[in-house]
C-alpha cells in the first residue's frame, strides 16, 4: 500500500533542492539522522528509490525527479484546499440554495441578489420557486438555505425576518377602468369574478385578501384559481375577472391590466426571509445580513420573530 505524508514530501523536497542531507537538515532545523530516516520511510511507503546515494554525492532517480514535480503540485493543492475550506467556512465560496414565492421575485429580490453577488461573487446561487409550505419543509430538511416568501409562516425550527410591507392593490382590465384614475373602492368590485392563486401557495396572503373583501361587505366569487401571478395578470388583461395583489405586482402587468389604489379598505402584504434557527450556513447568515441592511435602507422598521 502506498504511504505518503505531507511532512515527508516537504522533507523530500528540501533534500531534492540541496542534493545534500546535511545542508537540507540544517535548512529544516533538524538533525540529519531523523531526516534520513523519514526519507527511507517514504521510499518504503512508495516502494521506490528516490535518491542515488554515494559517499560523495546525492542525485535524484527518475522516480525522485517525478516526485519533485508531483510533490510540489501536491503541496500547492494542499494550500489551495486549506484556503478554500477556510473561505467556505467564512461563507465566501460555495453554493446557496434560495427559495422564493413568485410574487417575491418582484421588487425586492432582484436588488437583494445583485447586492449579494457583488459582495460574494464566488458563491453560486441556486434559486427555486415554490409555495411557503414547500420551502418551509425544504428548509427544515436542509434542502434549502433560506427562502423569501409572503406572510409569516410559524415553525419553532425557523427564524423569520420581516423585510417589507406593501399595500394591496386591485388589478382590473384597462377596459373596465376606462379614463378614470387608477383608484377604486373594493366594494364596487363585489359583483366581479375574482381571479386568485391557490390558498396553499401562500395561506396568510390568501386569507388577508379574503378578509379585505369581507371588510368591504362581500365574499368574492372566485372564478378561477391560478398557480402563478403572471397567469392571473394575463386573465385580468383578457377581461376574465379582477384580482388583488401586492403593489409590487404592478411591475409585471401585461398591456391591458391596471393596478388601482384601493380607497375604502386597507390591506398589506408582508415579505419575509425564512431560514433555520440553528445549523445555518455562514453564507446564509451573510445573505440575511445584506437583506436586513436593505430592509433598513427602505425605511422599514425591523422586527424579527
Amino acid at each position: 500500500m502506498v504511504s505518503m505524508e505531507f511532512r515527508q514530501i516537504e522533507l523530500f523536497l528540501a533534500v531534492a533542492d540541496e542534493l545534500h542531507f546535511g545542508r537540507a537538515a540544517t535548512r529544516l532545523g533538524m538533525a540529519q539522522p531523523p531526516l534520513s530516516q523519514q526519507i527511507m520511510r517514504l521510499e518504503r511507503g512508495l516502494d521506490v528509490r528516490l535518491f542515488n546515494r554515494t559517499s560523495r554525492s546525492v542525485t535524484l532517480t527518475p522516480a525522485g525527479q517525478q516526485l519533485v514535480l508531483d510533490g510540489r503540485a501536491l503541496l500547492e493543492h494542499r494550500g489551495i484546499a486549506r484556503s478554500n475550506v477556510s473561505r467556505a467556512a467564512a461563507g465566501e465560496i460555495g453554493t446557496l440554495e434560495i427559495g422564493f414565492a413568485a410574487s417575491s421575485a418582484l421588487g425586492l429580490l432582484p436588488d437583494l441578489i445583485a447586492r449579494f453577488r457583488e459582495a460574494y461573487p464566488l458563491i453560486a446561487l441556486k434559486v427555486r420557486e415554490g409555495t411557503v409550505q414547500a420551502h418551509s419543509q425544504a428548509l427544515l430538511e436542509g434542502r434549502l438555505d433560506l427562502a423569501i416568501v409572503r406572510g409569516h409562516y410559524r415553525h419553532e425550527g425557523l427564524a423569520i425576518d420581516h423585510l417589507l410591507s406593501e399595500p394591496i392593490v386591485a388589478v382590473v382590465s384597462a377596459r373596465r377602468l376606462g379614463d378614470r384614475p387608477p383608484e377604486i373602492r373594493l366594494r364596487d368590485l363585489a359583483e366581479e369574478p375574482f381571479l386568485m392563486f391557490q390558498r396553499s401557495a401562500a395561506p396568510e396572503l390568501h386569507d388577508a385578501l379574503m378578509s379585505m373583501c369581507r371588510n368591504a361587505g362581500f365574499t368574492p366569487a372566485i372564478q378561477q384559481a391560478a398557480d402563478s401571478w403572471p397567469s392571473i395578470a394575463a386573465l385580468v388583461s383578457a377581461g376574465l375577472g379582477v384580482a388583488l395583489a401586492p403593489a409590487s405586482a404592478a411591475l409585471l402587468l401585461p398591456p391591458g391590466a391596471v393596478a388601482c389604489r384601493i380607497m375604502d379598505v386597507a390591506g398589506q402584504s408582508d415579505l419575509v426571509l425564512m431560514l433555520k434557527r440553528s445549523d445555518r450556513s455562514t453564507a446564509a447568515s451573510n445573505f440575511r445580513s445584506i437583506a436586513l441592511d436593505l430592509h433598513m435602507e427602505t425605511g422599514q422598521s425591523a422586527r424579527s420573530a
